[in-house]
């Protein structure tokens, strides 16, 4: 297999190309796709593994540099970031295993010289290996997660008793005590009232920003990207 590594900008690359690619991977996920990474910060690279013209592995970059120092580190309102194998290379078989070990040390060879990589990877990741051969600090995180599919979160629609069920009980009794004193919760396209929120939050010390106001207009792209493109809403 001859492998090779290209790094490409994201404003150079096919934002289809990219999400369909992200999209089939078992890594991939909504801070993945090209409108997130570009409303998060529009100057990330991405490194792409690729046979030919197959793209076997990508991973999204933003590299800081300062006083002599390159950091990579985790961005706003992104919790993950990391490598994505395609489909074909991310198999439970010897051979794709050997792919992953080749996609893997190409692309450490290829980065630059790092002095602080903090980089929080997908749940499906699960060939860590090369980074501890390479020295690198790993540190295991445990996630639980609830799939939403045939699901339904709407209290009027039948499915939504399958949901309930699941929540603790005291959760049961918050909403229920939340709904009696008339809090509602509606689905609009209207970003003003989180905005008000979020400058309400950050004016009394309690802030989704992390103590920066600068990373609420990443927010503000963000949440324009997911409601445009049809990936979230509010």
């Amino acid at each position: 297999m001859g492998i090779a590594i290209d790094i490409l900008p994201g404003k150079e690359i096919s934002p289809e190309k990219w999400d369909a690619f992200i999209r089939q991977s078992r890594q991939g996920g909504i801070y993945l796709l090209h409108g997130y990474l570009s409303a998060v910060t529009e100057d990330w690279e991405a490194y792409v593994v690729s046979d030919k013209d197959t793209w076997l592995a990508v991973m999204p970059m933003k590299t800081s540099r300062k006083f002599g120092f390159t950091a990579l580190l985790t961005q706003p309102f992104s919790q993950y970031w990391g490598i994505c194998f395609h489909s074909a290379v991310d198999q439970s078989t010897y051979s794709s295993l050997s792919q992953k070990r080749k996609c893997m040390l190409a692309l450490q060879e290829k980065l630059p010289k790092i002095h602080l990589y903090i980089q929080q990877f997908s749940p499906q990741f699960d060939y860590p290996l090369p980074f501890h051969w390479e020295n690198y600090e790993l540190i295991t995180r445990y996630t639980y997660q609830l799939s939403l599919k045939g699901y339904e979160v709407d209290r009027e629609k039948e499915g939504f008793g399958k949901i309930w069920e699941g929540f603790a009980s005291p959760l049961k009794r918050q909403i229920n005590k939340a709904e009696k004193q008339g809090v509602s919760v509606e689905r609009t396209s209207d970003y003003s009232p989180f905005q008000q929120l979020s400058k309400a939050q950050l004016s009394s010390g309690h802030d989704i920003s992390g103590g920066n106001p600068a990373s609420l207009s990443i927010l503000e792209k963000i949440t324009s990207h997911l409601l445009d493109s049809g990936n979230g809403f509010l």
